[in-house]
């Protein structure tokens, strides 16, 4: 899947932020335990502060794509890194001047705040230069894959060798030294004008709508398996041989999210998107339980897996928003879904600490696992939503490029 040198300029400098993004949103599952002890809480107090993030991190991404249609996604992308660097150095004064949840969770929303900005700008961008949907989704999921893996080795290595106030002040700085770089690097255009004509979307932009709906619910149930399995797995992983090797191990696990995601991009340009979708779902759901009723170092496969196959289902979710969402509305379909996503999902981490102290953290992934089930008949019920389409026109790759 080769770049022209436009979109690979688009590419790294969304796949940048995109990793910023996602490493400063996974700070917290790396110093989970370090900030419960340290703060003095219990595992469902300290998962509530991770609530606050991730439902904060959600909740503006709704405005964030209206934005991103009016002003433009490289303005939206450089505030984005701005609020990231607020929330991540307040996170860290708060914690290490006053070791005050209240204070602690205050910033921690504030940091979702500013991060919750970038997806539907980002997404949005990428989606109206790239000639190709898919190949630019699979691009900017691998370069947001960087991110994920690397938020918790960074964060991991440095609460081990000083504090996790520390690792929160590292992404402060990285934020801030590229706050810039969109508004730099991309020059200034007219996404909000333009308008494509995609294979497989209909003239009557109505007859979408349905699809629509069910694809934003799938999201949601993605978001409540991910973001709950995410905040726990260093510390289911931690029963292995402590919290620092289970660090390693969930930086890996994310990695070989890379495979899952360029698998995914691959496959949607060869097979029905809905069909992959409800697959990789179904086999997400197995890993997640399979983290739940294993012990020792079953889990490591268990973890790996469950990073292939759920990273599977982001560039076919971002596929199908684009496809279905109409022309100059893609910002806002984007934001509607990461609202959704990160929302809705937000509740997975206070559920999973819910059952943590209530039952079992196992109890929890097992109960993850049956919530990713849910998706696997929707996804195909969005096939038979589809089956009445009228293929539009294809236009040539070079008339949805940006001049």
């Amino acid at each position: 899947m080769r770049l022209t040198p436009e979109e690979f300029k688009v590419s790294a400098i969304t796949g940048i932020a995109h990793a910023l993004v996602h490493a400063a949103m996974l700070v917290f599952p790396a110093v989970l335990e370090p900030m419960r002890a340290d703060l003095g809480v219990s595992v469902f107090a300290v998962s509530i502060i991770g609530n606050i993030s991730y439902l904060s991190f959600g909740l503006l991404a709704f405005p964030s794509g209206l934005l991103a249609d009016r002003i433009g996604s490289r303005r939206v992308m450089a505030f984005s890194a701005g609020g990231i660097a607020v929330g991540a150095a307040g996170t860290s004064a708060a914690a290490y001047f006053t070791h005050n949840i209240y204070a602690v969770g205050a910033f921690m929303g504030i940091l979702g705040l500013g991060a919750a900005f970038y997806h539907p700008a980002g997404l949005s961008l990428v989606g109206k230069r790239f000639g190709t949907v898919e190949k630019g989704m699979a691009y900017h999921g691998i370069w947001g894959m960087f991110g994920l893996a690397g938020g918790p080795l960074l964060a991991g290595t440095i609460t081990k060798v000083s504090s996790y106030h520390l690792a929160y002040a590292a992404i402060a700085v990285l934020a801030v030294s590229l706050a810039s770089l969109p508004l730099l690097m991309l020059k200034q255009s007219q996404d909000k004008d333009i308008r494509r004509a995609e294979a497989d979307v209909e003239n009557d932009g109505r007859s979408r709508l349905p699809g629509l709906i069910v694809i934003f619910i799938v999201v949601g149930i993605i978001g409540l398996a991910f973001n709950g399995a995410t905040s726990f797995l260093p510390t289911r992983l931690s029963v292995i041989d402590g919290l620092f090797t289970a660090n390693l191990i969930t930086t890996v696990a994310l990695l070989v999210g890379i495979v899952g995601q360029y698998a995914g991009a691959f496959l949607a340009m060869k097979l029905r998107k809905e069909v992959l979708l409800s697959a990789a779902m179904a086999l997400t759901g197995f890993m997640l339980i399979g983290l739940g009723g294993t012990s020792g170092l079953w889990l490591v496969p268990a973890a790996l897996l469950f990073g292939l196959f759920h990273f599977t289902t982001q560039p076919l979710t971002n596929s199908l928003i684009s496809r279905l969402a109409p022309g100059g509305r893609k910002g806002l379909a984007f934001g509607i879904s990461f609202t959704i996503n990160f929302g809705v999902g937000s509740f997975g981490t206070g559920l999973a600490g819910f059952l943590a102290d209530n039952v079992s953290l196992a109890y929890a992934f097992i109960i993850l696992g049956l919530i990713s089930f849910l998706g696997v008949p929707l996804a195909l019920v969005i096939v038979l939503l589809g089956k009445r389409r009228r293929r539009a026109p294809r236009r040539p790759a070079e008339a949805y490029r940006e001049i």
